[in-house]
C-alpha cells in the first residue's frame, strides 16, 4: 500500500525498487543480530557489497526494457500509474509516446502531416455546427485536446486523465502547452468513467475519447455498453460521441446497440442521437476556421482547400459493413464479458 500508493508519486520505480530492498535488508540484519550477536560482522561486509553493486543511474531497467522503439529516447516519466516515456522521431513527424511501453500517440497536431491521424479529431469540427461545451477522456500527449481547444465556438472543455504525467511532457511542447494555460480547459486527474458518474448534471457537444487498444487491461471500462449509456445520458442535443475502436468492430457494434445512430471512420466510432454524415459545405470554412498558428488552414491555397475536402468524401461505414468485413456476427461488450480484452483480445505470442 505505502509503495503502490504513496512512493512511487514521489521517486522512480528503480530508485522505489532500491527503497524498499534496502529497507528490507536492514530489517533482515536487525534480525539476524538481534537472533546472533556475534555475527555483527556481516552487516559491513552487507554495506560493502551494496555500495559496490549499485547502479547509479536509476532508469538503466526503464531504458533497457523501451529499447525495442526506434529513434532515440527523449523522456522517461515515472509514477504509480506506470511509465511514460517518449521516442524522437524527429521534428516533421513528431515525438512518439508510449505509456506502459504501448503506443500512446505523437505530438504532432499538423493535419498536413497527419502521422497520428489527426484527421479524426478535426472531422469533429465539421460534424457540429458550434460546440460549446467539451469532454475529453484521455490526455496523453495533449494533441487532440489542443486541437479541440481551438474551436472558435467553444467556451468549456473538460479533460479527464488518469495519469498526471503526461502534464510536464505536454509543458514541454511549446505547439502544445497553450492547451495547459487555457483557462476554458479544466484537467481533472481522474477516472473518466468514475469523473461520469460523480458529474450526473453535465451535457456536453462532444465526448471524445483517443481511447487505448482495445485488447489492453481495462479498456471495457470505455468501450462495454454500460459505458455507452453512461456516455449517451451526458449528450447534450445534437452532441456526438467519438471514440477509437483501435480495430475492433465489435466496439462499433456496442456502439450501434446504444445509440441510434453509430458509424466508423477511419478506425474510430462517430455515434449520436441523430444522423450526422451530411457534411454541409460549410464544413470547410470551420475547419478553416480553427485558431491553429502555423497549423492553421488558408483556403486561398489550393493544396489545404484539396486536404480538407478529400478529408470530408471519405466515406462512413455502417455496423453491416463492419461486419460482412470481419466476416463473423460481431457481439455487445459488457462490463461482465470483456470481449475486447479476452474472446477477441490480442493473441500472446510466446515464440
Amino acid at each position: 500500500m505505502l509503495t503502490g500508493y504513496v512512493l512511487l508519486d514521489y521517486v522512480s520505480v528503480s530508485s522505489g525498487f532500491t527503497l524498499v530492498g534496502t529497507a528490507t535488508l536492514v530489517i533482515g540484519l536487525v534480525s539476524l543480530l538481534r537472533g546472533c550477536p556475534r555475527c555483527v560482522w556481516i552487516a559491513p561486509v552487507v554495506v560493502v557489497g551494496v555500495i559496490v553493486t549499485a547502479d547509479p543511474d536509476d532508469r538503466t531497467l526503464v531504458v533497457a526494457a523501451s529499447r525495442h522503439a526506434p529513434g532515440r529516447i527523449k523522456t522517461i516519466i515515472e509514477n504509480r500509474h506506470g511509465i511514460i516515456h517518449v521516442v524522437d522521431d524527429g521534428e516533421e513527424r513528431g515525438d512518439v509516446v508510449y505509456g506502459g511501453n504501448v503506443y500512446d500517440g505523437r505530438t504532432n497536431i499538423d493535419l498536413r502531416l497527419n502521422s497520428n491521424r489527426v484527421d479524426r479529431v478535426y472531422l469533429l469540427a465539421a460534424l457540429h455546427p458550434a460546440p460549446r461545451k467539451v469532454l475529453v477522456i484521455g490526455l496523453s500527449t495533449g494533441a487532440w485536446a489542443r486541437i479541440l481547444s481551438t474551436l472558435p465556438s467553444l467556451s468549456q472543455m473538460d479533460v479527464v486523465e488518469i495519469n498526471p504525467g503526461y502534464l510536464p511532457l505536454i509543458s514541454a511542447y511549446p505547439h502544445l502547452s497553450p492547451l495547459l494555460d487555457d483557462r476554458r480547459v479544466q484537467v481533472h486527474i481522474d477516472d473518466g468513467r468514475r469523473w461520469l458518474r460523480r458529474h450526473p448534471a453535465d451535457r456536453f457537444d462532444l465526448i471524445v475519447m483517443n481511447t487505448t487498444f482495445h485488447w489492453r487491461a481495462n479498456s471495457t471500462n470505455l468501450l462495454s455498453r454500460e459505458f455507452m449509456e453512461i456516455a449517451r445520458s451526458r449528450l447534450a442535443p445534437g452532441g456526438i460521441l467519438a471514440f477509437n475502436a483501435t480495430g475492433s468492430a465489435d466496439a462499433l457494434a456496442t456502439a450501434a446497440a446504444v445509440f441510434p445512430h453509430a458509424y466508423r471512420w477511419s478506425n474510430f466510432v462517430y455515434a449520436a442521437e441523430q444522423d450526422f454524415r451530411a457534411i454541409p459545405p460549410q464544413a470547410v470554412d470551420r475547419l478553416a476556421a480553427l485558431r491553429l498558428g502555423a497549423e492553421a488552414f488558408d483556403l486561398r491555397r489550393s493544396t489545404d482547400r484539396s486536404l480538407l475536402n478529400d478529408m470530408l468524401a471519405k466515406p462512413f461505414a455502417s455496423v453491416h459493413d463492419v461486419e460482412i468485413e470481419s466476416g463473423r456476427a460481431l457481439a455487445v461488450i459488457t462490463d461482465a464479458n470483456m470481449l475486447t480484452e479476452f474472446k477477441y483480445g490480442r493473441r500472446l505470442r510466446l515464440d
